[in-house]
């Protein structure tokens, strides 16, 4: 086709291309959901085991059975990674039986289950299926035209502007660990400059994988960024809230643009908030105060923080954010139960900072980028690398640089809606709404309040609690929410060198899911017609953002728009009814069986330290 304007044309041969815009190709979808239901399974048997084991053993608590699961499969991830280091052919040994053996145990543990124990762990199950579902609908969107022969290219570009390549960055430590030696990464980057857990995670299954072995590690990926749902629907059932307003967090949340862009380009970001979302179920919630003297608690929180750190290092402002509102709300921890987290954490990451010391050092370098304004490696400590760099700098510019940081957070905020109105009322031309619409899509990667969307006026929302008839459970779980991404996001401004430095992807992406959930329940605190609404707008706007002016990702010089594949489309159709589906089986177990746990709390909590010590 020849678009040429000027003087000269061109014209290129091609092979026949499919007019209609629709391929018919239902090999490849078969295959992505083939692939997709076995790293699913593989995936999840560490914490079925686990789980079941921990029920038989008396955790009587939904939560924390939850809590123990998802705390299994990092582990089970981060043994892999250590033992693929120590040894290729141990790791590949360890990555054959792990399924096997956790199977095998989860059969035999839920087998000799009583009638409450097999309830918790179905309640969990189905939890983990809508993980599933969830992971094959972004799979299914995301491949919707093609791009299965080079999956990390397709994901930096099919939901947003170009982005690196740092969705490859776990693939290519995992095929150097395999082969038996330390990485050198892409763009001068550092093994020790990114942790290891979504690595160790995909080498727990390369036993199974098959080549390419890109797009296995891309379906297995996306499953792990997809276990933020797992992390929230605890976190929401620990805060003892209304059902119904749960399940609008998470159909809100996951059919968002942020959701989809960041689970199929899969630097594991998402994975991180899983853990520091799992953390704050114990920490935040009212309802786990007697349990925070008990053992296994306070180890799992230890557990969670580690884990969340050897995902992605922005957790560290989510801790320094926990520890923030911890002190504010005056929620203290006994010293028993402090050293157990601690310890906890400190155990878990020592053999990363290890390895970071002596097999690839110096492993501060993102510390210094960070912290310190200082990009490239050099011998200096970070402590005399951040002395340098204030010193360097007068007050005044300090000051300057934070006060930049702070800006960043609302850039473009009254730009946002401008453009925002301007494409809705534009829907129906795409040559004036596709460029809107990108350069929409980019103030929402990078900046916190425009990626809120609709959902801004949750905070304003919190202010009916002047009036205590709006004091409900939803209401105080908002504003604790609010509090936390407030207290957060002051020291990240505070912390990082700066200036401008504070956009999305340089921080945690726990304050985008709770700016989400204590939006949407500060609204529904004050009128449950009103938070759906809002919640459907919102779910509106990711849907002309992201489908209706998305320039598919795989186009070229040669084609405007590629073929849709119909597989990939009825692919995203099944998956998209099966999330629904499981969302309302959710929504039923929590009201038909709520009593019940109640219950059966009240029974753990008054087993002290059998249950829990």
């Amino acid at each position: 086709r020849d678009s040429a304007t000027g003087i000269r044309g061109w014209f290129a041969f091609t092979e026949p291309v499919n007019s209609s815009g629709i391929t018919i190709e239902g090999g490849q979808a078969v295959r992505l959901l083939l692939r997709t239901l076995l790293y699913f399974v593989l995936t999840i048997l560490p914490a079925l085991a686990i789980g079941t084991f921990a029920i038989r053993r008396g955790v009587c608590d939904l939560v924390l059975v939850g809590l123990v699961e998802l705390a299994a499969i990092g582990a089970s991830g981060y043994l892999s990674f250590c033992l693929f280091f120590i040894s290729p052919k141990l790791g590949h040994i360890f990555s054959f039986l792990l399924p096997i053996a956790c199977g095998l145990w989860f059969g035999w543990n839920y087998w000799r289950l009583n009638v409450a124990g097999r309830r918790i762990a179905s309640r969990l199950l189905v939890l983990l299926a809508l993980v599933g579902a969830a992971s094959l609908l972004v799979l299914s969107v995301g491949f919707m035209y093609g791009g299965f022969d080079t999956p990390s290219a397709t994901a930096s570009r099919r939901f947003s502007h170009a982005l690196p390549g740092d969705n490859g960055i776990p693939y290519i430590f995992a095929e150097a660990l395999k082969s038996g030696h330390v990485p050198k990464l892409q763009a001068n980057w550092l093994s020790s400059d990114r942790p290891p857990l979504q690595t160790g995670l995909v080498l727990s299954e390369y036993t199974y994988t098959s080549q390419p072995r890109e797009f296995d590690y891309t379906i297995i990926s996306v499953v792990l960024q997809s276990l933020w749902i797992f992390a929230a629907w605890l976190l929401l059932t620990a805060f003892d809230l209304n059902t119904r307003a749960a399940t609008l967090i998470l159909a809100v949340c996951l059919l968002s643009g942020f959701v989809f862009l960041n689970s199929f380009y899969v630097w594991p970001k998402l994975l991180a908030a899983s853990y520091i979302l799992a953390s704050l179920a114990i920490l935040f919630t009212p309802k786990y105060v007697s349990l925070r003297k008990g053992r296994i608690p306070n180890i799992l929180v230890g557990a969670m923080l580690a884990l969340a750190m050897l995902s992605h290092g922005g957790s560290a402002f989510a801790i320094v954010g926990i520890v923030l509102i911890m002190a504010i709300l005056r929620r203290s921890v006994p010293i028993k139960s402090l050293f157990l987290i601690v310890a906890t954490a400190v155990i878990l990451y020592t053999p990363w900072m290890l390895y970071q010391k002596f097999c690839d050092p110096p492993g501060n370098r993102l510390l210094k980028m960070h912290l310190a304004g200082v990009e490239n490696v050099d011998s200096r400590s970070f402590s005399q690398t951040l002395i340098d760099s204030y010193r360097a700098l007068t007050p005044k510019e300090i000051l300057e640089n934070k006060v930049a940081n702070v800006r960043r957070l609302f850039e473009y905020s009254g730009l946002f809606w401008i453009e925002t109105t301007h494409l809705i009322t534009h829907m129906g031309d795409l040559d004036i709404g596709a460029p809107r619409a990108a350069v929409i899509r980019g103030w929402m990667f990078f900046f916190f309040v425009d990626n809120l969307g609709f959902l801004v006026i949750g905070p304003l929302a919190l202010l009916a609690g002047i009036r205590k008839q709006y004091r409900s459970l939803e209401w105080r779980a908002a504003a604790t929410m609010w509090l936390y991404i407030a207290l957060t996001a002051t020291a990240w401004c505070v912390l990082m060198f700066g200036p401008a430095t504070t956009v999305i992807h340089q921080g945690t992406y726990v304050i985008v899911l709770l700016g989400y959930a204590g939006s949407i329940l500060a609204i529904w605190a004050v009128s449950r017609f009103m938070a759906l609404a809002i919640g459907c707008l919102q779910v509106l706007l990711s849907v002309l953002l992201y489908v209706v002016f998305m320039q598919a990702a795989a186009s070229n010089a040669l084609l405007a728009e590629p073929p849709l594949l119909l597989g990939c489309l009825i692919l995203c159709a099944v998956s998209l009814i099966c999330v629904f589906w499981l969302l309302y089986a959710l929504l039923r177990a929590s009201i038909d069986g709520g009593p019940g746990m109640r219950q059966e709390l009240a029974i753990a909590l008054s087993a002290g330290n059998r249950t829990f010590d």
